[in-house]
């Protein structure tokens, strides 16, 4: 009678397998399985079998004394499925405990380069905004023109034409040592 939960049925669903560790472990348990999976195929075939014996001897059959001795190794057989099970239970929690490991650790290694892609984006689109804004035709912050016609009004941009050097307004001569005293 074959057992009644399949590990390929839990291992082999097609889920996401990360490289490295985490994949060399899922095929250990995998193969872990399998090898459960036999012994237990092969435990209950001879139970199957021993019980068939018993049967026959409870009819009161006679049997020789090597099927004697397998009826009286009925219960170690017994005993040896019941470990095997819980062997096998045991390595499927294992195995999901490992397939989630890995989901999880791809599912971070993902968003980790989504996040890296996205900076690199970012720096990219910034970039060719600057380039962008650089081959435009006409500076973006230029100086509004009412400011030049003040500095022209108030005289500062004559005197520098004329090379006096003073910025003052016209008329405020500076340094001027007679204005002083009187």
């Amino acid at each position: 009678m074959p057992s009644a939960t399949s590990s390929k049925a839990v291992l082999g669903s097609g889920e996401v397998t990360a490289t490295g560790t985490g994949n060399v472990q899922s095929e250990a348990v995998k193969q872990i399985l399998v090898v459960l999976d036999k012994k237990i195929r092969n435990l209950e075939k001879k139970k199957g079998k021993l019980d068939d014996y018993q049967e026959r001897m409870n009819k009161g059959e006679r049997l020789n004394q090597d099927q004697l001795d397998a009826v009286a190794k009925y219960q170690e057989v017994v005993t040896n499925m019941e470990f095997a099970r819980e062997l096998q239970r045991s390595f499927m929690t294992l195995g999901q405990d490992i397939q989630k490991t890995i989901k999880k650790t791809s599912r971070r290694e993902q968003l980790m380069r989504e996040e890296v892609e996205r900076k690199r984006l970012k720096t990219v689109l910034e970039l060719q905004f600057i380039l962008d804004k650089l081959g435009d035709e006409e500076p973006q912050f230029s100086a509004p023109r009412d400011y030049t016609n003040n500095y022209q009004r108030d005289g500062y941009q004559q005197n520098f034409k004329r090379g006096t050097g003073q910025g003052g307004p016209q008329g405020a001569p500076r340094g001027n040592s007679q204005a002083i005293h009187s």
